[in-house]
């Protein structure tokens, strides 16, 4: 199973998303979630620790992490401490990985297309769905 997240900021608006897929692209689960007044790398922290609290609640078994946030993969291998509360979420995050044996890695926004068009999509509300057909359009046309 894979788990791609992505996060935006817009206007100080943070929302974040991702899908957990098996090796055929079947949905798992999906999920959009808004952050409100948040910075790029906070959003794609939370974006990440929720995803992983929905795989840690639904699914148990061989777990990748793909995100497009280079960054947001360089402070999680590297065990540092960062400001708060950014480093709340890196403990939550850290305990999470080694619980589900997960690994992370960064790939690029192009091989992350549905979750980033999933954020794109600007929903006035916030999703969970075990359904393809729920999924925005433009998600669904991204999601191999």
């Amino acid at each position: 199973m894979k788990l791609n997240m992505d996060a935006s900021v817009c206007n100080s608006q943070g929302v974040g998303g991702g899908m957990l897929q098996d090796h055929e692209g079947k949905i798992n689960f999906a999920f959009y979630k808004d952050f409100e007044e948040v910075d790029i790398l906070i959003a794609e922290n939370l974006a990440l620790l929720h995803g992983l609290q929905l795989c840690s609640m639904n699914y148990r078994g061989k777990l990748l992490v793909e995100v497009d946030s280079e960054s947001l993969v360089t402070l999680v291998k590297s065990g540092c401490i960062s400001k708060w509360p950014l480093c709340n979420f890196l403990w939550q995050i850290h305990a999470l990985l080694k619980d589900l044996s997960t690994s992370i890695v960064h790939i690029f926004r192009e091989a992350n297309s549905s979750a980033d068009k999933l954020v794109g999509s600007k929903l006035w509300i916030e999703l969970y769905t075990t359904s393809f057909a729920n999924l925005p359009g433009e998600t669904r046309a991204a999601t191999y």
